[in-house]
């Protein structure tokens, strides 16, 4: 009689589990198809009304941009020659904003100049804003929308750099434009534009490590002098 309650006890406990299993993977199967559903809401709302309309669907909004860094510069020539200004800086302070369209989100970063390698600024300003994808804002109806910039290791408030930077597009730059009149700039190539000047290890770019550029100085191992040596260098030729 003891062995028979005890298979019995065994058997239900059995039933029990896979019944436990089965429901757990039916809430699992049915939080996977909420979580398609407001996905495939979210990019509706996006591609038709912006980040606040994606926002909007749940009081949030979390994605990912990526740093176009495709057919990056083989050396610090190409990097050079590819660029408007290479300047010694550091960043200040930074501020997300939205894009004049609503579909993206840049952080920018006013950057305190330290001396000028190539090109020139107008007037007596040592100051500029370089624009990275990236950020979160909030909107007045108390939503937000976040974009993280996957391999782009940003720059480190108070940090020096050295940036090689392109004039920035028009049509972001003509509606955000700061009221003090700084030029604004976005990184050569992405990642590989900015270089933190640190003496704690060698000099590597903000990403995109495995560029033919980012694996040769992998290998040159250069420390902040011998840096930036190499990019005068360049500039030079």
């Amino acid at each position: 009689m003891r062995n028979w309650a005890l298979r019995t006890g065994v058997r239900a406990g059995v039933v029990l589990g896979c019944i436990i299993i089965i429901m757990l993977a039916a809430n699992a199967q049915k939080a996977s198809m909420a979580g398609h559903e407001i996905y495939r809401q979210q990019a509706l709302a996006l591609a038709k009304g912006g980040l606040h309309a994606a926002a909007s669907i749940t009081g949030s909004y979390l994605g990912e941009v990526r740093s176009l860094n495709v057919g990056g510069p083989a050396s610090l020539n190409e990097l050079a020659s590819y660029s408007h200004l290479v300047v010694v800086g550091t960043p200040m302070a930074n501020a997300s904003r939205l894009t004049p369209d609503g579909q993206s989100i840049n952080i920018w970063y006013r950057v305190e100049i330290e001396s000028i390698l190539k090109g020139e600024l107008s007037g007596q300003r040592q100051q500029i804003d370089v624009l990275i994808p990236g950020g979160k804002v909030g909107f007045p109806d108390g939503t937000w929308a976040q974009l993280r910039t996957r391999g782009f290791k940003l720059p480190a408030q108070g940090q020096r750099h050295i940036w090689f930077l392109r004039k920035a597009q028009s049509d972001i730059v003509e509606k955000q434009e700061t009221k003090d009149g700084c030029m604004a700039y976005e990184p050569s190539r992405g990642p590989l534009g900015i270089y933190e000047l640190s003496s704690e290890h060698s000099i590597r770019p903000s990403g995109n490590y495995r560029s033919p550029l980012a694996l040769r100085m992998a290998k040159e191992k250069w420390s902040v002098d011998e840096f930036l040596k190499a990019v005068e260098k360049a500039i030079a030729k």
